[in-house]
Order: C-alpha cells, then structure tokens, then sequence
C-alpha cells in the first residue's frame, strides 16, 4: 500500500514550484499512482449489517459497470468489486492506458487558481494543448464502502459498493474544479478488465487553459451551496451548458 508522496504546484508567473501543503480543517494530500486500501475500513461491512448489498434476493449480481453478472459467489460482491480494482496482473491495455496520462506526458500542472475559495486547479501547460476527445487519466484514490458516512468533497462512486475518495491519497486529477461549461467529462467504464473512472476532453483545450469537471447536482445539494462558476454573475445552481 502506497505511503504517497507530496504534490507540488507550479507558479504561473515564475514557474517555481512549491510543495501543497494542508489548509485549514484539511489534511495535506499525498500523490499516489495506484488505488489504496486499508482493509480496517472494511472490518465491519458485510452486505448485511451495513446494506452494501442493495440488489434484491433473487436478482444477479451486479458487475462494476452495472451489467448483470453471474457469480459463484454469490453473497460476496463488495470483496469482488474490490478485487476487480486491485488487479495486479496489469494488462497490455491497461499499461497502454495509463501511458497516455496527461500530467505524466507534461500536458498538464497543477497551478494556485489565485481564487482562495477554489484553491488548486489543473492548468494546460504553457506549450501544450489537449485535443478533443483525448484520454487525460484515470481518478485514483483511496477505496471504501460506498455507504461509509465519513464527510469528503473528493468521492466517487465507482459502483454499489465502492467509492473512491481522493481526499488524503489521489493522484493529479482531484484537483480538477467544477465549472457548469466544462471541458472534460467523466466517464465510468472498464479498463483492463477494471472498473475506473476515466476523464476525457469534449473539445480543444489550448496552452493555460485550465481543465474543468462537471460536479454534478449531487455534490452541490449534499454541500448545501450553490455554484458560483462564470457562466453567471450571480450564484446558481448547477447546470450542464451545451449539453
């Protein structure tokens, strides 16, 4: 299991970089390249006495992409859906996928926003650009149960049972805001025979650009705050443009 390392962000003027540290309330993050597991945050849930096991007595199983699946375990698909994201025989394809990481390839920084209420954001580097259509990367995080009721403003839900939550452990793309014109999708698919959650470009992003996600409705309602993105003068709630 991976310890982490610190991120560090670059100056948009200068281009020195400094290490991130935590803010107020929030733990300093560390960088990791694969998903962490702690088996203590699964001590305690089993399908029954914590209703990760949703589905109804007689329906299949459900895969990580949501299709039905049938299993010779049947009772066990939270320790499956698990399994199926720590699958350490790495595929061609998913070695291929994970070479195409854009802050990996130097398409992309992590850069102070200079808004003190965002914080951090994911910049296009000065020389590069992003075409549409372009694999960025993949989240990476930490997994829990996708009922655990710790507070996070960096969690994905992945499947019935598994959420991933960047908050102290992730890799360069928690740092992605939110914007309501958003550039970037998030997409949950399979790679390698894996559940994950893959962020791709819905248009050209040139050099300064910075790389922006759609939050969801969701995010906003259980923060109880509404989104204060350019696309109004005013706060609002949040909204999809062009789509």
């Amino acid at each position: 299991m991976e310890n982490g390392k610190s991120f560090t962000s670059v100056n948009s003027n200068d281009r020195t970089k400094k290490v991130i540290s935590g803010r107020a309330s929030k733990p300093k993050p560390k960088r990791i390249t694969t998903h962490r597991y702690d088996p203590k945050d699964w001590e305690r849930t089993t399908n029954c006495v914590k209703g990760i096991y949703t589905r109804a007595e007689g329906d299949e199983p459900i895969t990580s992409s949501g299709r039905p699946r049938r299993s010779r375990r049947r009772g066990q698909e939270p320790e499956i859906a698990v399994e199926d994201l720590l699958k350490t025989g790495v595929p061609r394809c998913l070695r291929d996928f994970r070479g195409r990481d854009a802050h990996a390839r130097g398409l992309v920084e992590i850069r102070d926003s200079g808004n003190a209420s965002i914080g951090y954001g994911v910049f296009v580097r000065p020389m590069a650009a992003i075409s549409n259509g372009q694999i960025l990367g993949e989240y990476i995080g930490e997994l829990l149960p996708a009922n655990d009721d710790r507070k996070s403003d960096y969690r994905f839900d992945i499947n019935l049972f598994v959420a991933i939550d960047s908050q102290m452990y992730g890799n360069w793309t928690r740092f992605m805001n939110h914007h309501c014109d958003f550039n970037v999708d998030s997409i949950r698919t399979q790679v390698g025979g894996r559940a994950a959650i893959v962020f791709r470009a819905n248009k050209d992003i040139g050099p300064n650009e910075e790389v922006l996600i759609y939050y969801g409705e969701r995010y906003f309602n259980e923060a109880r705050m509404q989104c204060h993105c350019s696309v109004s003068k005013k706060p609002h709630q949040p909204r999809q443009v062009g789509k």
